[in-house]
Order: C-alpha cells, then sequence, then structure tokens
C-alpha cells in the first residue's frame, strides 16, 4: 500500500444531506501527482524496479518536496542497496516531514548495515522521540543499548 493513504483514495465528495448549505468536504481531485505517484507504485507492484525508481525521480523533478515519491524512492534504494543515497533521499524526506518515523528506523537499520554505529545510535535515538508505538520505543532503546556495547568494545 501506498504510504500515505489519500493517494490512493478514489473516493469522491460525500453527498449531501439535500439542504441547500454548500457542503464543506473537500473533493478528492485526482491530480497530475496523484496519477504520477499512482503509476510510480504500480510499476514497483509489477516488479519493475528500475522503472519505478526513474518514475519517482520524475516526480521529484517536478515536485521536489513531495515526501511520499522521497520515502518511497528511498525505499527502493534501499532494496536496491545504493545505501548512501537511500540514506540522502531519506533525510530530505525528513527535511518535509520530521515525524515521519518509518524513514528514522530504516535509516538506522541502513547505518547498521553499513558499519557507520554512532549514526545509527543518534537515528536510533531520534526514532525513539518521534514514534508513538511503546513496542517500537523498546525495541530501539534495545537496538541502542547493543550498538552502544558494541561500539565500545571496538
Amino acid at each position: 500500500k501506498h504510504y500515505y493513504q489519500q493517494y490512493a483514495s478514489s473516493a469522491g465528495v460525500p453527498k449531501g444531506s439535500g439542504s441547500s448549505k454548500k457542503s464543506r468536504a473537500i473533493p478528492v481531485i485526482h491530480s497530475d501527482l496523484n496519477k504520477r505517484l499512482t503509476d510510480a507504485y504500480e510499476r514497483f507492484n509489477a516488479g519493475d524496479i528500475d522503472s519505478a525508481m526513474q518514475a519517482y525521480r520524475e516526480i521529484l523533478n517536478i515536485y521536489p518536496k513531495n515526501t511520499q515519491a522521497l520515502y518511497n524512492l528511498a525505499c527502493l534504494l534501499d532494496m536496491e542497496r545504493c545505501y548512501e543515497e537511500a540514506i540522502d533521499v531519506y533525510k530530505s524526506s525528513l527535511k518535509q516531514d520530521p515525524f515521519l518515523d518509518k524513514a528514522l528506523y530504516n535509516m538506522a537499520v541502513i547505518y547498521e548495515r553499513i558499519g557507520m554505529n554512532k549514526e545509527a545510535i543518534k537515528t536510533w535515538k531520534k526514532y525513539v522521540q518521534v514514534t508513538k508505538d511503546e513496542d517500537k520505543i523498546v525495541m530501539a532503546e534495545k537496538f541502542i543499548q547493543e550498538l552502544t556495547e558494541y561500539a565500545s568494545l571496538n
């Protein structure tokens, strides 16, 4: 599923109650951005990772601050083991949405994979501050402790 469900929504404006009052609901507009995001995600679902990455890059050429495109591109870069670029793109998504806990989580995991333990610890600490899920907080605190112990041995 899309990270942000509103882009996948096909719902329209709710029908009024029949009164003469104007509805205050905001209509769903199938914008160019929405169509592009849907197309990129469908390419990913079809297994065409390169094409999906290209589609997200094209979106970002037009809408450079779109958090969903940034996050999804970073995930694909991570899948393709382009870790340094994935980190840069995750950072860009966090500039747009500092509470995007999934980006922090993924970034911390990448830092661990590539042996950047100090950065991983810092990122896990930010993740603990942002996430609302108590189980995930406990898990992240465990990772922080393990990484801190590992780093002190080296």
